[in-house]
């Protein structure tokens, strides 16, 4: 009963805006009942919020079959280009590309400024969203400056894994207690 999937989801989205449970239960909802469009702005709205990598992955790819089924393939392309090589996802992108790639008479993937530049004339945002880093970074010092600094660590630790700065690795490690022993 799409329907009925499909009022649940809304709530769900509506009740935790900033959930990926939320975003992945909506967007499959509208795929399975082929509503595209509407996958498309969940998808961006998702990707605003997203600071994980596999979130993001996700996301792209089935934003990248919308896009394609849009029959906007320059975005297609450039979602499945920013789903991470290996895994299961990584390799139904690369599966799913080929052909998407044949279509558009390319036999070459775009390079990183193209597929930025054509994310965001999407609406798309591009890993990692200030907006994002902002808030996270906003969290990890008032959770320190409260004593949180498990809650801090966290924070500053998905920075890390999102940004790669071997200095985000540092703070998140000193936001630790010293081992005892």
């Amino acid at each position: 009963d799409l329907d009925r999937a499909l009022v649940e989801a809304r709530k769900l989205l509506d009740m935790a805006a900033t959930s990926m449970q939320a975003h992945f239960m909506m967007v499959n909802v509208l795929a399975r009942m082929e509503r595209f469009q509407e996958v498309a702005e969940v998808v961006r709205h998702g990707a605003r919020v997203s600071y994980d990598r596999e979130s993001l992955a996700y996301l792209y790819y089935r934003g990248a079959f919308a896009f394609w089924a849009l029959g906007e393939r320059e975005t297609a392309l450039a979602l499945y280009c920013l789903i991470p090589h290996g895994g299961h996802l990584g390799e139904l992108a690369q599966a799913e590309m080929q052909p998407l790639m044949a279509e558009m008479d390319r036999t070459e993937r775009p390079g990183i400024e193209e597929v930025a530049a054509v994310v965001r004339s999407a609406g798309l945002a591009m890993p990692p969203d200030q907006a994002v880093v902002d808030q996270i970074s906003d969290a990890a010092v008032l959770l320190a400056d409260n004593g949180f600094f498990h809650l801090a660590n966290r924070c500053v630790r998905g920075m890390w894994h999102i940004m790669g700065h071997d200095e985000l690795g540092v703070v998140s490690r000193s936001l630790l207690p010293e081992p005892r022993f």
